[in-house]
């Protein structure tokens, strides 16, 4: 009997012990991307138009040469530069250029549009000023809805509404294209597919050249928290470069966005008064094709109207069965004006003379209860972890996978 009890008793450590085991988290291996497993390519801010989409052209030829076949082609807005809407024909200079550039270099690829706010300035499409229908004659988008749909993903558009100023609107998303929005989600509530919402304005406010508040910002970030247990939700924005800290990252389910500060801010330093929302979703900035105004200088850029003046960045997204891979892309020229190639995802704040680094290649491990985000190593090393805006680089929470 003492026997038979001291086994019982080995029996039931050794069942504890390995109940202890199975509790340990275990780092998810890196997954095996390959460069034609990118689906996606999201894009926004060209700020161009008459100097010819330099840095686009260079971006697709460098992506075709790593050995990317993406299936589209995203634009999240901002096609012309600030007060020069008018200055291009809009069918020969801006649509035909950007069209023809990525279809010559990814011919398969679809192209998926929607607006910015400098795509409203006068100006703009001849001078028309219905907008909104002068973008979808010419682009074959309207400013908001679903633009794109596979067998693994879908992506949904909501656009820019007007300019900054008081007489576009401001900075804000429309309560209907929400409430558009919210009804979309709800009939797809329980897909495996990813759904992708790209928008021009970010949801986080941020100080850039002011400090920036985003309209109703909070009521979208709700919608997609009240899917975001059902369905794997990616937003992807744009809009705001230069000075923003959120550029180059990448927010997961777990972690907070500021949505709202007071204006008052005048410099570049901690905001007064924030609120925050915390997310069930990824939150993931796409990066600017041209990271300059003619107005500055700087990136061995040349101070002409027209011509190509910045850094050019933007996001390829993989969607496996098991991760979702975001990888940055970025190009630029040296000091001999050779156009450089790379991953990085450092952040440079222009007028501060400060690099953040961040993260350049991160997979999102989804569909499972224990989530990580995973730095790619053989791109390079996470850096400066303590100067990161997010705080939360290493590990995210994820949704479950108990219908899967």
């Amino acid at each position: 009997m003492r026997s038979l009890k001291k086994e019982l008793s080995l029996i039931c450590i050794m069942a504890l012990v390995l109940q202890l085991i199975l509790m340990i988290p275990v780092s998810a291996e890196e997954p095996a991307i390959s460069p034609n497993s990118y689906d996606a390519v999201f894009l926004s801010d060209l700020h161009n138009g008459v100097g010819g989409y330099n840095g686009l052209k260079q971006m697709m030829s460098e992506l075709k040469a790593e050995g990317l076949n993406p299936r589209v082609l995203s634009h999240g807005g901002d096609y012309v530069e600030d007060d020069q809407g008018g200055e291009p024909d809009w069918q020969t200079q801006v649509y035909d250029v950007i069209s023809g550039s990525e279809k010559e270099t990814f011919p398969e690829a679809e192209q998926v549009y929607t607006l910015g706010n400098h795509d409203f300035e006068d100006g703009t499409f001849g001078g028309r000023t219905d907008k909104e229908a002068a973008f979808e004659e010419m682009f074959g988008f309207p400013r908001c809805g679903l633009a794109y749909a596979d067998d693994e993903m879908e992506i949904y558009m909501i656009g820019a509404q007007g300019v900054t100023g008081a007489g576009g609107g401001g900075e804000a998303f429309k309560k209907a294209d929400i409430a558009d929005f919210d009804s979309y989600l709800a009939s797809m509530k329980g897909t495996d597919k990813v759904i992708f919402l790209q928008t021009h304005w970010p949801a986080h406010s941020s100080f850039n050249f002011r400090q920036r508040v985003v309209t109703n910002s909070d009521k979208l970030i709700d919608v997609m928290n009240k899917y975001g247990d059902d369905i794997d939700l990616v937003w992807i924005w744009g809009h705001n470069h230069y000075e923003d800290e959120m550029r180059y990252v990448i927010l997961q389910r777990g972690d907070a966005i500021m949505y709202s500060a007071d204006t008052n801010r005048s410099s570049w330093n901690r905001p007064v008064n924030p609120k925050y929302k915390t997310i069930k979703f990824t939150y993931a900035n796409c990066g600017c094709m041209n990271d300059m105004w003619y107005k500055h200088t700087g990136h061995n850029d040349t101070n002409a109207k027209g011509k190509w003046r910045g850094q050019s960045a933007c996001l390829s997204v993989a969607v496996e069965k098991d991760y979702i891979t975001f990888t940055y892309n970025r190009i630029n020229k040296d000091n001999s004006g050779k156009w450089v190639f790379s991953h990085s995802a450092d952040q440079e704040i222009h007028n501060h003379n400060v690099i953040r680094r961040h993260p350049a290649n991160v997979a999102v491990h989804r569909m499972a209860a224990d989530l990580a985000i995973i730095l790619k190593k053989n791109e390079r090393s996470l850096l400066d972890t303590s100067d990161n805006i997010t705080g939360k680089v290493t590990v995210a929470t994820g949704r479950s996978n108990a219908k899967r």
